[in-house]
């Protein structure tokens, strides 16, 4: 079993810790937290225990065992939870389950999941809000939230508006994401970004 190394992290470290760090607010017991990952409970375990040695993850005991969160506290925390935002987060998951929604412009993310590069990430995440642009099927939309849902273990909560209204921004709910800032995702496989006002980030495939 290696100790944790900065870049050296094995793939069910990295899955982890990902979940850990996107769910940052949350303990989970061992049980729960390998079930959340789809490994093992007894891999789980041996590959926590490097990382908590490290303090990247802080360990509770409790009558029912123990439990587990991301420290916050750590000097790469901030840097860590910016990066798994990028690799397992909504944006990932939004950008590859709407590939296949036809007639689709871009998904922006709103909300509080909106924190841009600036990784200021909810803690205790209660949802994901997506705002489709274009003339999607809405069975279509449907069944890629469905999808994401099952891949975040979040609700995945949808609103479509034409590329018009979204270009026009005179619309009461794109005003408001307008100004409250948001992160335009390219489904997967279609070049190119868009950029927008209220400090938003753009993300490209």
């Amino acid at each position: 079993m290696r100790p944790w190394e900065p870049g050296r992290l094995s793939s069910a470290q990295t899955d982890l810790l990902a979940w850990l760090f996107l769910h940052s607010g949350q303990e989970f017991a061992l049980v729960e937290l390998a079930v959340d990952v789809g490994m093992p409970t007894s891999a789980a375990g041996a590959e926590l225990q490097p990382m908590v040695a490290a303090d990247l993850v802080s360990l509770r005991p409790t009558d029912a065992g123990d439990v587990y969160r991301a420290n916050m506290a750590h000097i790469a925390a901030g840097e860590l939870a910016r990066s798994f935002m990028a690799t397992h987060g909504p944006v990932r998951v939004v950008r590859e389950e709407f590939a296949a929604v036809a007639e689709t412009d871009v998904v922006v993310l709103f909300g509080e999941w909106a924190g841009g590069p600036s990784g200021r990430y909810p803690s205790s995440p209660s949802d994901v809000d997506l705002l489709i642009v274009g003339a999607p099927s809405p069975v279509a939309v449907a069944a890629a939230a469905e999808r994401a849902e099952r891949r975040l273990d979040l609700p995945v909560n949808t609103v479509v508006r034409t590329s018009q209204q979204w270009a026009l921004g005179a619309d009461p709910l794109v005003a408001e994401v307008r100004r409250s800032g948001y992160v335009t995702v390219r489904p997967a496989g279609r070049c190119g970004s868009t950029s927008g006002q209220g400090g938003s980030t753009s993300i490209a495939t």
